[in-house]
């Protein structure tokens, strides 16, 4: 985090480190007022609190639990159903409930002093500067406010860490002696015999371990204890990222590296086991990091140890020492093949043909693909799957390895022909561009936009699901990148997901790569996470740790009793079973009857309890699952009894539904102490078994939690800041020649910046603001990819919903707490980094021999801009990358504390659950957890390579329960299952080895008749007596005459390609007719299902019963053979599809599919297919046919036939799905003979449902007539008549016509026409004929005038008086009032007046034309004497005087005159003795134009040709517009005006009688006699009234006098006033008028009384104030 504090600092500048600096102060104040920190309680405080509240009793539990204040706050966002609060104690709801109140309470205090962390809450985004989002910067200054506290306290956080770990190093005592360092690790050793997490413990004392390992010179003894610990069994723990940074402390060491520490230590070694360690060690760290393999001595290793072996005796050697030797030269070999490849980089090992499979050790193959070989044309050299035996652990974990990852390979090897080919590939997707970044769990990944061959739906797109495997590239796959997908979307069209590179990759390549290119992409279709989880784990097996080798490697057929019954051989089967007894496993006899199983039942059950490694082949209907569940009863309660530590029961199946079906009876019948981990279940019921219900998150792991927070905080701020535009900071930053040097050093870089200053850089880009504007417009892009014209539907890539939402389902891994903390608060897919990118691309210069950047032609600039931004952009770029590293690392912790979690709650239960995908991630957290029986159901359909990656290290007892004669496990790559027979799994290789197994042989599914199909697959299987009872009762089908049949036809299927999945319309309308004609047979949905081996006619039948419309008809379960595995159901509808003359049978020719699809049903099975296709298939359908062509069977062929249950005698004869027209209500096409309480007879056709007739109504028309108005009755017989309804016009009592029911009287009917009366008010009445017309308020808006004077839209009926409109009166000061009228105060007669002004500074223009300088608040205090210079000037002089001082008129001769006036004979000061001169001017300009001035004025610097569009300011015409001879006059530089619009606007008198200078329209400057002689006479009046006023001041306003006003009236403007001769008086207070007084120089009268003035006085201007501050503006209330 100190890299990333640094990085976001530095590029942020320095209104970060203010922004910083002011949080900070803020945090210690907030600190200070902190009265409750909840966060920072310990155990200690808590239980002062429980106790406090009443909770004593539950003090030990909390104690047990260690619940800290970090835990409370977690606890408060709990669901009352969380298992936490049943393991606190509470139990009852009344308690709990008190519990969770009182927490509210303490949480609410304490939050309101802090932010309780790490809860999902909701951070306002801000806008970035990207150019696409330059629309949106009014964003909300409370959201900003928001973020910028979030990245504050992020960077203080931050700060505070690193303050933290600086002093923890300085106080850091390195140790002294050898002897010291002894001690240390060989308590770390102890620690590690006793169980203790070393890793964990090694890792918060890090500073212990570099100490030691830094030294150049270790002893012996120090090197032999560290090796020790490096393999000791205890540091392969869960916490994978803390083991990382362990290993790379060694590795980055003087350890490996000085040739006195590991080199000479093992030249010192002399026991096997020091070797076994020290190899052991080598191979450890090159597993972690394959760069150290460079420096690892293996050579000397090997040298040395070839000395060693050749010293030890051979015949007397045991064969626990020829095993150890046996792995040192293995290990040897390995590591000398890997030393090889280290050779070539990653991205070389990528894309060189640098191996054959076949000459590597499997250890050493990566994971992900090569170039070389998804280009390569054919399947590498790979083993086969031996059903036999094989000769040692590697060969058989390196040919599962290989298998699997060829399988996950080959697609990929397939697409990228199919497109190079010029085809087309579903797995295929193009003009992939990277768009930005958005948060995963795991890691900060980048959101990407494709283009498909097709538009996608995705909720039927099975493609690009999360886990998938992609292969990306820009230059034809010459180089590749391999990804993952991270998140898709859940519905909709956008082409849009989030990808993470595998591995290390994301660190080694150039960001800007990625967004600055378009890729290709290529998919693969295995679950590449699950698949790189078992590569892993098959990867650390070491040929110590595979269990039941006996078994896998050499086929032993010898049942071994496991170890822990072994141990405790005496069974109790009481609970279980009645009538039985406790057995000896050993020695006593087993029982020939255990409850309700049957013979071959009992003999399976023995075979489990006494074969460590049993297997239980089901056949279909035998029970399998039942004797599982029976099988696990017995286990359970076995180990609980006799175990003296937990050892829970690993129980996996193949598919969420077989796990949630055998959860269900474990819990329902068993046990509920279960935890289900993987993926979620659709099942409510295992909600509350949940792994998210049991595990607590730890303090440090908040602490993970809050710097992955903090990571995002700076990194959201930083992308904030990311934008296409360049900074004068920016220019400052990249503006270097030499592109290594420090970015924080640029003050003195570069020659370009030594002229430069922001003024000069604002000067330079305004010179490329078009061009730069232009570059913008050109490079936007827009936020999605928009779809081709070509683009199309295409069934072919479309799948069923529920297909994709199950597929989906089984990805979703629960994370547990992992998403929790406040990182999820900052979304960060908003940030478009792509658009800014895109100017990158554009032509750029780096000018570097140009030492000022003006010195760059003004064209060219642009060229150099880019450049600029082009290093500005990476290097942003660079600084995200380090974010993506600490957040994947930080990310990773998490998830080590969150197997850690799992761990403690899998360790505390009796079952823990979990699907095999799921299990595969879990595979270091059932090492640890002690669970010796492993249980898979389901075992046949799972690869043999998956099942032995899950197995935990501590198993003892492995039971396999399923039927390899069903589905087989799944294989994407078609060759590999039959040229390599990966699709065997470990169950079939068991059982054709001969292997120990039983059969199950008494099935209870399929009646008698059904059953017989699969008697050529299982010749054993009988039938139970049940079934055969059955028969007798259910095999008689309503409405068909068998529970039986075929029909054949020959139509041919629909398919136009051969990878495309195959339907036929012609089976879908059949096989829906049927299901709803036996619907109508009043069957139930549940009793019927539709089966079919191919996707493509599901989604079909499906279509074909949504056009149905029919309720009923949709809840009735279509899936594929596939799904439906492990299912059945009373009747089963098969459509088998294939047909076509080529004979290609597909699917239904595989024995095992077959199997499934026929065995399905209990009572009735109906098929519909290609018989003479099918014969030809398989066998199977071959033995079924001749069963069904039998004289006394006759269930098979073109015509199905319907037998009518009410009339016997009519038979339908059904040929197609058109056919069940002829029964539509499901009986025949006799019309019903029932005749019905009415005396009509049924209108319907024959129907079963219903034959009592109590739902059916009679449909014909009521004959009734109406006794009082003799009407025909309207409605349907089987309604009530009531009364009558025939329609009549009617007149109303307001006079209106409406036609009325006979039945209604028009007298009493209220008129609904619109009212045409007028109201009260005088608006239109908008009621109904028949309302009041005032009985609501009138609504009408109107304009309403308040007694104020201002005008306001109101309601008519609206009579409130409250002004709600700004005063905008001109205040005394010269400012707009800008208070709401109702908020002015008043006195108690009402009377109102302005309240003071608000402005914090008098801006109040004086009379001498300056602004007030007198620092004071506006409307308070004396704007006193004016303190500037005076303006006054003429074509002489200029006054020097202060501005308050009476100006010296000047006394010199006027200069004005020309040839048509005369010269003027007066003073200046004088008025002038000539008449203004209108003539134009004749001098030329510069241009050598005439002037367009006027004689004996300055010329003007605008020429009228030069210049034609110039617009004279107030008439804003172009020059070019007036006439020839129209003449100009210029006051200031470049304002020049029509001389007959400034002759009127300055003989213009002020209408308010106010003194003022005038001023130039253009910019309001004074105009003086100096730019404007013209004026010289009415500019000198005007300095002559001020003069006078300066004068009048002078001489009745002593200083004295000023300073007792402003103290007695506040310092407000507004006081003076006139008396009837002029003369100026001021009045105090509030400046009202209160008496009456005299003027102090004609003696008039001046003042008032109740704050009014005397008629003949006046408010004065004087003081620059244009009203008196005293004004009655309101009048006071009428007193009635």
């Amino acid at each position: 985090m100190d890299q990333l504090a640094h990085l976001k600092i530095s590029s942020s500048g320095n209104n970060d480190s203010n922004r910083f600096n002011n949080n900070n102060n803020n945090s210690k104040r907030n600190n200070n007022n902190n009265k409750i920190n909840v966060k920072e309680w310990k155990i200690d405080k808590v239980i002062e609190w429980l106790e406090k509240n009443e909770f004593s009793q539950y003090i030990e539990n909390f104690k047990q639990e260690q619940i800290d204040g970090y835990s409370l706050l977690e606890i408060s966002a709990m669901n009352q159903s969380d298992k936490t609060f049943e393991r606190l104690g509470f139990i009852h709801i009344g308690p709990k409930i008190n519990f969770q109140r009182k927490l509210k309470e303490l949480v609410s205090s304490s939050q309101s002093q802090h932010h309780i962390p790490y809860q999902n809450q909701q951070s306002p985004s801000r806008n970035n500067n990207n150019n696409n989002n330059n629309n949106n910067n009014n964003n909300n200054n409370n959201n900003q406010n928001k973020h910028m506290v979030d990245y504050n306290d992020a960077i203080n956080h931050i700060n505070n860490k690193q303050n933290k770990d600086n002093k923890k190093k300085e106080e850091f005592e390195p140790f002294k002696t050898a002897h010291e360092m002894e001690n240390y690790l060989k308590k770390k050793i102890i620690q590690a015999d006793s169980n203790e997490d070393i890793v964990e413990l090694l890792n918060h004392q890090i500073n212990n371990l570099k100490d030691i390992l830094r030294r150049d010179f270790l002893q012996f003894s120090v090197l032999d204890l560290l090796v020790k610990i490096y393999t000791h069994k205890q540091f392969q723990g869960v916490f994978e990222q803390f083991l990382n940074r362990l290993i790379n402390e060694l590795s980055s060491s003087k350890f490996f590296s000085s040739t006195h520490n590991f080199p000479t230590y093992i030249q010192g070694i002399s026991s096997l086991a020091q070797f076994k360690a020290s190899i052991d060690l080598m191979d450890l760290v090159s597993s972690k990091f394959n760069d150290i393999i460079r420096i690892l001595p293996v050579e000397v290793f090997e040298l040395r140890f070839n000395e060693f072996h050749e010293e030890l005796d051979q015949r007397r050697l045991p064969p626990d020492t020829l095993k150890t030797i046996e792995h040192i030269e293995r290990l040897v070999r390995v590591l000398k093949q890997k030393k090889q490849l280290s050779k070539l980089t990653i991205q070389q090992q990528l894309t060189e043909p640098i191996f054959n499979i076949d000459e590597i050790s499997y250890k050493n193959l990566p994971i992900i693909p090569t170039r070389h070989e998804i280009h390569s044309k054919s399947l590498p050299k790979l083993k086969p799957l031996k059903i036999g035996t094989y000769s040692s652990p590697e060969e058989y974990i390196d040919t599962q390895f290989n298998l699997l990852r060829e399988d996950m390979i080959h697609p990929i090897r397939e697409a990228l022909s199919l497109v190079q080919n010029g085809s087309s590939s579903p797995y295929y997707y193009t003009d992939v561009i990277f768009k930005g970044f958005t948060k995963t769990q795991t890691s900060l990944s980048f959101l990407i936009e494709f283009k498909y061959r097709s538009k996608i739906k995705w909720e039927k797109f099975s493609k690009l699901l999360n886990g998938s495997l992609l292969v990306l590239s820009c230059d034809n796959f010459d180089s590749i990148f391999v990804a993952t997908v991270e998140k898709r979307p859940d519905r909709g069209e956008s082409k849009q997901i989030s990808i993470s590179f595998y591995g290390d990759q994301e660190n080694q390549i150039d960001f800007m790569y990625l967004f600055e290119n378009s890729f290709s992409m290529i998919e693969s279709p295995t679950y590449f996470e699950s698949v790189k989880n078992v590569l892993s784990s098959l990867q650390r097996i070491n040929s110590d740790d595979l269990p039941f080798q006996s078994y896998l490697l050499k086929c032993s057929g010898q049942e071994i009793i496991p170890k822990y019954f072994q141990e405790h051989p005496v069974i109790n089967l009481q609970k279980t079973f009645d009538n039985t007894e406790r057995i000896n496993i050993r020695t006593s006899e087993f029982p020939e009857i255990l409850g309700t199983l049957d013979p071959s039942q009992v003999e399976a059950f023995e075979h489990c309890l006494k074969s460590e490694l049993s297997l239980v082949q089901g056949p279909p209907g035998t029970g399998k699952s039942y004797i599982g569940v029976k099988l696990f009863e017995v286990i359970h309660r076995h180990l609980k009894e006799n175990s003296n530590e937990n050892t829970p029961i690993l129980v996996l199946c193949y598919t969420n539904h077989a796990l949630d079906q055998f959860l269900d009876h474990i819990i329902t019948n068993v046990t509920k102490n279960v935890i289900r981990v993987g993926s979620r279940s659709r099942d409510e019921r295992m909600k509350d078994y949940n792994i998210r219900n049991f595990i607590r998150t730890e303090k440090r792991q908040y602490e993970f939690y809050r710097e992955r927070d903090d990571v995002v905080a700076v990194l959201k701020e930083h992308l904030d800041t990311f934008s296409n535009e360049l900074s004068y900071d920016d220019f400052l930053k990249f503006a270097v020649n030499d592109d290594n040097q420090d970015e924080d050093e640029y003050d003195n870089g570069d020659i370009k910046c030594a002229n430069m200053d922001f003024y000069r850089w604002g000067q330079w880009i305004r010179s490329i603001k078009k061009k730069i504007k232009e570059d913008l417009s050109l490079l936007k892009v827009p936020k999605s990819l928009k779809p081709s014209i070509n683009e199309i539907e295409n069934e072919d890539d479309e799948d069923d919903e529920d297909l994709v939402e199950a597929l989906l389902n089984e990805r979703r891994f629960d994370y547990g707490n992992i998403s929790g903390g406040a990182a999820t608060s900052h979304d960060i897919s908003e940030y478009d980094i792509q658009s800014i990118v895109t100017m990158t691309r554009l032509e750029k210069r780096d000018y570097k021999e140009i030492q000022d950047i003006f010195d760059i032609k003004e064209k060219d600039r642009i060229y150099y801009y880019r450049y600029l931004l082009d290093k500005k952009i990476r290097n942003s770029l660079d600084i995200i990358q380090e974010f993506a590293k600490r957040y994947k690392i930080l990310s990773n912790t998490i998830l080590d504390y969150e197997n850690k979690a799992y761990i403690k709650a899998l360790s505390s239960v009796k079952v823990v659950a979990a699907t095999i995908t799921g299990a595969s991630r879990l595979k270091r957290v059932f090492d640890s957890i002690n669970s010796k029986c492993v249980i898979i159901e389901e075992a046949a359909e799972v690869l043999e390579g998956h099942i032995v990656s899950v197995l935990p290290k501590t198993i003892e007892h492995l039971v396999l329960i399923g039927d390899h004669e069903q589905l087989k496990p799944s294989c994407a790559v078609y060759q590999l299952a039959e040229k390599f027979q990966l699709n065997v799994s470990l169950f079939e290789r068991i059982m054709k080895n001969g292997g120990a197994h039983r059969q199950l042989s008494i099935q209870r599914r399929m009646l008698a008749n059904i059953s017989q199909f699969i008697h050529p697959i299982y010749p054993n299987l009988r039938n139970h007596p049940e079934v055969l009872k059955r028969f007798e009762t259910e095999s008689e089908i309503k409405g068909i005459q068998k529970n039986l049949f075929f029909l054949e036809h020959t139509v041919p299927e629909s398919s136009p390609t051969e990878s495309t999945s195959k339907s036929n319309l012609f089976e879908a309308d059949y096989v829906v007719g049927l299901a709803d004609y036996l619907l109508k047979q009043e069957y139930k949905p549940t009793d019927i299902v539709i089966l079919t081996p191919y996707t493509g006619q599901l989604l079909k039948i499906k279509n074909q019963i949504r056009n149905k419309k029919n309720e009923l008809l949709s809840r009735i379960q279509v899936r594929t053979v596939d799904q439906y595995q492990g299912e059945e159901c009373n009747i089963v509808i098969l459509s088998l599809v294939r047909s076509n003359e080529r004979g290609d049978s597909g699917f239904v020719k595989i024995k095992n599919r077959i199997n499934v699809a026929i065995s399905r049903a209990r009572n009735a099975m109906y098929m519909v297919g290609n018989r003479e296709l099918l014969a030809k298939a398989n066998p199977i359908w071959e033995n079924m046919f001749d069963i069904l062509k039998e004289p006394s069977v006759d269930a098979i062929g073109p015509i199905l036939k319907l037998r009518c249950e009410n009339h016997n005698d009519q038979v339908t004869h059904i040929t197609s799905g058109k056919d069940f027209a002829n029964v539509p209500q499901g009986g025949c096409l006799l019309n019903c003979s029932t005749r019905l309480e009415c005396g009509h007879q049924c209108s319907l056709a024959c129907h079963i449902f219903d034959q009592d007739h109590i739902k059916i109504k009679c449909s014909k028309p009521c004959e009734h007539i109406h006794q009082k108005c003799g009407h025909i009755c309207k409605k349907t017989c089987s309604e009530d008549c009531g009364l009558c309804e025939q329609l009549i016009e009617c007149i109303l009592s307001c006079g209106h016509k409406k036609k009325l029911a006979c039945s209604i009287d028009p007298l009493a009917t209220k008129c609904q026409e619109p009212c045409k009366k007028l109201r009260k008010c005088g608006h239109k009445c908008e009621f109904k004929c028949s309302e009041y017309c005032e009985k609501d308020k009138c609504e009408k808006t109107v304009m309403k005038t308040l007694s104020c004077g201002h005008t306001e839209k109101k309601d008519c009926y609206n009579d409130n008086k409250i002004c709600n409109a700004k005063c905008k009166d001109i205040l005394p000061c010269g400012d707009v009032c800008s208070v709401k009228c109702k908020d002015h105060p008043s006195d108690p007669f009402g009377v109102r007046s302005h309240p003071p002004c608000s402005k914090k500074e008098c801006t109040r223009l004086l009379f001498c034309g300056h602004r007030c300088n007198s620092k004071h608040a506006c409307g308070t205090g004396s704007c006193g004497q004016c303190k500037k210079k005076c303006l006054n000037a003429c074509t002489h002089s200029t006054c020097n005087r202060d501005c308050s001082k009476i100006c010296n008129p000047c006394r010199e001769n006027c200069k004005r005159g020309c040839v048509h006036v005369g010269e003027c004979k007066n003073l200046c000061k004088e008025p002038c003795s000539i008449e203004n001169c209108d003539q134009r001017c004749t001098k030329p300009l510069k241009c050598k134009h005439q002037c367009i001035g006027l004689c004996g004025e300055k010329c003007v610097s605008i020429c009228r040709i030069c210049n034609p569009d110039y617009e004279e300011p107030i008439t804003r015409m172009k020059l070019s517009e007036f006439e020839e001879n129209d003449c100009f006059i210029e006051l200031h530089k470049g304002h020049v005006f029509f001389v007959d619009n400034l002759d009127t606007f300055m003989n213009m008198k002020e209408d308010s009688g106010k003194i003022v200078h005038k001023k130039c329209p253009s910019c309001n400057m004074i105009i003086s006699a100096k730019e404007a002689p013209r004026y010289k006479d009415i500019i000198n009046k005007t300095w002559d009234q001020i003069d006078l006023i300066k004068k009048k001041l002078m001489e009745r306003v002593t200083k004295e006098e000023t300073d007792m006003v402003v103290g007695a009236m506040g310092g407000a403007a507004g006081h003076w006033f006139l008396c009837e001769n002029n003369h100026p008086f001021y009045i105090g207070e509030c400046g009202g008028a209160m008496q009456v007084g005299k003027c102090i120089e004609c003696k008039g009268s001046v003042g008032g009384s109740n704050h009014s003035l005397l008629p003949n006085n006046k408010h004065s201007k004087i003081d620059g104030s244009n009203n008196p501050l005293y004004r009655p503006f309101i009048q006071p209330p009428d007193l009635d």
